[in-house]
Parts: C-alpha cells; sequence; structure tokens
C-alpha cells in the first residue's frame, strides 16, 4: 500500500509548463532490455543487475546499447496501467510515466531513490530535466574538485565527471556526451537539476546501494573492468611523463590535489594519477611532500619510484586486482570507506588506500597537521604508536615522513629492501583477527596470509603460491613463551615479534605462538 500510494501521488505532480509531452505508444521487451516507442522519439531500459540499470531516452538518433560482455539474463516483471509502465526485480521497482517517460525509483522495500519531477525537455541546445532531493539527502562526487566541502548540496557544479552519489543510497552515472552541470538544491531547495549543453540525448546508469562499495560492484557490472596493472607499473623505473598543471606546483596545488582524490573516489575514478613534475625541485621540501603524495597514488608521472612506492608493490597489486574485481577505488575518501560514520564526511585532506592503511598527507611547510581516526585501534607506522580511533589527533612529520596509520585486525604486506634480501615483511596489528590476499600477477592467482589470536595462543598462516621468504612482524606483543616455527627474536623497545619463515610454493605454513 506504501509503495502504490507513493506512485500514485508520484503520477498525479504536474509537469513543467512547457510544450504537450511526450507520450508512450508501445513498448517491446527483447530480453533485459524494454524498448519504448514514443510520440516524439523513443526510450530504453536495459536491466544489468536486479539492482542496476540503464536508462536512455533520443529524439532523433537512437541510444545504442553498450557492450560490456554477455549481460546475464534479469528476471523482472512488467505491469501496465493507463498512466505509468511498471518494471520490478527482486531490488528494485522502476516506474516510467507514461504521459512525459519521467522515471521513478523505488527500492523493493518500497523506499523512494530517485524520481523524476519533469521530464527531459530541449531548450536552446541544452538539454534538462529536475528531480527530487529530499530534505537531509547528500550528494558526492561529479569528479575530482578542489572543494574542501565533499557534500555538495547547495551548490551548482559543471560536472568533470557526471557521477552522483546520493546519501539516500544509489548513483547515477551519466554516459551520453555533452557538458554536463548539477544544480543540487541550489535554486530550489527540495530538487536537483541536471543540465546537458551540446546533448542530443540523454543516457545514464542507476545504481543501487545501500553502501558505496555495493555501488561500485553495480558499476563494474555495468562498465567492466579497469586495465590491470602490474609490478612494472610501480617499479623502480621512471614513470612516463604525464601533462604538468598549467600553473607551477605550490602548497596550495598540494592541498588541491588531496581534495581531488577524495571527490574523484567518490566518482568512480578506480586508479587516479598524479604528477609531480610541476612541483620545483629547486624547493626540496614542497617537492618531497609532493612526491611523498605520489608514492601512494596508483599512477604515478613524472618521477622514480621512490622507496616506499617500491615497498608497497605486494599491497598496491592485491588492490589494483580488486578494482578489476570487485570495482572499488583503490584511494578512498573516509567517507567512503566509513559511509556510517558521519564525522569522517567532515575530514577529506586524508584517505585510505585499500581498507588497512589511513594516509594523512602533509600539505604545510611546518609539517604539522591533524588527523581523524575512525572507530578502531590505529598504529602510526613511522613511530610504531597506537591511537584509539573516533578522535581527532594533532601530528608532525619530519621532512621524510609520509604518515601512514595501519588498523587493527590489518595485515600490510611490505617488501623488504635491506641489500638484496627481497622478502615480504607481514605487518599484523592485533587483536582483531587478519587476512590479506597477495595477488601474484606472474600467475593471476593468490597467495593467502592469515593471523588470529585465540585467547593464550595466536596462530599465522601462510598458503603460498610461490617459494618464497616472508617476515611477520607482530605489533604491540608481550613475549611469547614459544614460537612454533622460523626463526623469531622480539623486540622488547617495540613490543614487536618478528618470525622469519622460508615458504615452499603450494605449502601451508602456520606458525604457532603461545603465551
Amino acid at each position: 500500500m506504501r509503495l502504490l500510494a507513493c506512485l500514485a501521488l508520484w503520477a498525479a505532480l504536474p509537469l513543467a509548463p512547457a510544450e504537450a509531452p511526450a507520450w508512450l505508444v508501445s513498448h517491446t521487451r527483447s530480453g533485459n532490455r524494454i524498448e519504448l516507442r514514443l510520440n516524439d522519439g523513443g526510450a530504453e531500459l536495459e536491466w544489468i543487475t536486479s539492482g542496476c540499470f540503464r536508462f536512455g531516452r533520443w529524439w532523433d538518433a537512437r541510444v545504442s546499447p553498450v557492450q560490456a560482455g554477455d549481460r546475464e539474463a534479469v528476471e523482472f516483471e512488467v505491469k501496465e496501467t493507463a498512466g505509468s509502465l511498471t518494471l520490478s526485480t527482486e531490488s528494485l521497482v522502476v516506474d516510467l510515466n507514461k504521459p512525459g517517460m519521467r522515471v521513478r525509483v523505488v527500492s523493493a522495500e518500497g523506499v523512494p531513490l530517485m524520481t523524476d519531477l519533469t521530464e527531459i525537455r530541449r531548450d536552446g541546445g541544452e538539454l534538462w530535466w529536475e528531480r527530487a532531493a529530499p530534505p537531509g539527502t547528500r550528494y558526492f562526487g561529479l569528479g575530482p574538485r578542489s572543494d574542501p566541502n565533499l557534500n555538495a548540496r547547495g551548490q551548482s557544479i559543471q560536472a568533470e565527471k557526471p557521477f552522483l552519489l546520493a546519501s539516500r543510497g544509489y548513483a547515477e552515472e551519466h554516459i551520453a556526451p555533452g557538458t554536463y552541470t548539477f544544480d543540487l538544491a541550489a535554486r530550489r531547495p527540495d530538487r536537483y537539476r541536471i543540465g546537458i549543453r551540446g546533448g542530443a540525448r540523454c543516457e545514464y546508469y542507476f545504481y543501487l546501494g545501500p553502501t558505496p562499495k555495493d555501488i561500485f560492484e553495480h558499476r563494474l557490472e555495468a562498465l567492466g573492468p579497469v586495465r590491470r596493472l602490474t609490478a612494472a607499473d610501480f617499479g623502480t623505473g621512471l614513470m612516463s611523463p604525464g601533462v604538468p598543471t598549467p600553473q607551477p606546483g605550490s602548497w596550495k596545488t598540494l592541498y588541491d590535489s588531496i581534495l581531488r582524490l577524495a571527490h574523484g573516489s567518490l566518482s568512480g575514478c578506480l586508479l587516479p594519477s598524479f604528477d609531480v613534475a610541476s612541483y620545483p625541485p629547486n624547493e626540496p621540501l614542497l617537492f618531497g611532500r609532493a612526491l611523498q603524495l605520489g608514492t601512494v597514488i596508483p599512477q604515478l608521472r613524472g618521477s622514480a619510484a621512490p622507496p616506499l612506492r617500491r615497498a608497497l608493490i605486494p599491497y598496491f597489486l592485491a588492490y589494483t586486482e580488486e578494482a578489476r574485481e570487485r570495482g572499488y577505488p583503490l584511494i578512498r575518501s573516509l567517507a567512503l570507506q566509513f559511509p556510517s560514520d558521519p564525522e569522517a564526511a567532515r575530514h577529506n585532506d586524508l584517505f585510505m588506500l585499500g581498507d588497512e592503511l589511513l594516509v594523512a598527507p602533509v600539505y604545510t611547510p611546518n609539517g604539522r597537521r591533524s588527523v581523524y581516526l575512525p572507530q578502531g585501534i590505529w598504529t602510526r607506522l613511522r613511530s610504531n604508536q597506537s591511537h584509539r580511533g573516533r578522535q581527532v589527533i594533532g601530528i608532525e612529520a619530519e621532512a621524510g615522513e609520509l604518515p601512514l596509520f595501519a588498523r587493527n585486525g590489518s595485515i600490510v604486506p611490505l617488501v623488504n629492501q635491506d641489500g638484496e634480501d627481497r622478502r615480504i615483511d607481514l605487518h599484523y596489528f592485533p587483536k582483531l583477527a587478519g587476512e590479506f590476499f597477495l595477488f601474484e600477477s606472474d600467475l593471476e592467482d593468490y597467495s593467502q596470509v592469515h593471523a588470529a589470536p585465540a585467547g593464550e595462543y595466536m596462530r599465522l598462516e601462510i598458503e603460498s603460491k610461490k617459494a618464497r621468504e616472508y617476515e611477520w612482524v607482530v605489533h604491540h606483543l608481550d613475549r611469547p613463551q614459544s614460537v612454533s616455527r622460523g626463526e623469531w627474536r622480539y623486540d622488547e623497545a617495540s613490543r614487536n615479534l618478528h618470525v622469519r619463515c622460508r615458504v615452499q610454493a603450494g605449502e601451508d605454513y602456520v606458525v604457532n605462538i603461545s603465551f
């Protein structure tokens, strides 16, 4: 009853006064697609998954289906009334209003998500239409921007990337050519307006949440995977040069670059790039801080790879493969990684690198900055000092430090580069259990590492696909009574346990620790 009442109310909304609305003449079902013939052009809706669809509307040239591999069949029902055509999957209900071809999307539970308030109009070389902006809904994305506020509600933005993520649990990504402007409740507080200058058609994907990661998984199904990066992309040689920014790099542009990364992560930018060529080498402090930021960006240009970047190669390979397999950005704003923490969205001058590492780049000459730590226990890698989460701390970073924090329950793999030793050090931060999947790009398979405390014992496990030397570094640990395997030592000053293991390909290597 709630859903029917919502649909009836929406169908009764008046259209904006303009030319006579388009009208649905007929429809044809073909696989996952519904083709819609209108008295003025046409439209179509294609299901990608039960929580994702593509909608297109044209007047002259017909929309061509986007090819992203074979689609699996999606089960959906079609119901027609005098005023609307309703398409339903197990996750979504999409109601197409016959006069005007307005789209309304409701969750399977009856919660309204996206609602067209007007039909799509053509006016002076621009397509435009309006959608409901319910009170309290926040809007993110629209491409990399140097805006200190992640929430774009109340602004009018020309979108570098027309990907809009709403806190109601959905995203829309527009793919038709044109220059996009989004007025996000700036002129009218109850609605947002989409304008496409130079556009001849409308075409977009709708992705269901509720979380940003759910949205990105649907997006992967729609658009297909990004290219695979290999160790060579993060290696020791000079990265391919990029196009320097028009203005010389400064502390301001460095800060803006960090903000652009945060916005980009909420806009579907999976593997962003950073170019240090515009930063002057004759200003070593500024250049060094810029290079530190570039160290953790997937695609670094304009510089040889710094040592920390080479150490992070196993970490990068795991998460760039996750970007291919699940569609998640490698750089993640705190709002993306911790969507249920309202405080996280207020801090966009730091970000997560994958799930385990919080990166707090320095963008001032004095090396000082504040850091918001979300829920958990966080360890600063340089000092091995731990901090409780849900608080803001002040730090000062030496010129050579990029502040990195690891969350408890994390395993962080780093290549040890002392001399000719090329082992992988597995930094584990108890007391929660942790696991990490090391992507072996030459084998296109995963080695797995697991760690878990169990009362007076701890179990460390390596399932390696390759013969390799590893060293567990277990942080914040009391001295153990015994370690079942490997060469081990205990560092009293840091309270870290080191266990070196030589693991054969295909071996399941288990270390038991007792206290």
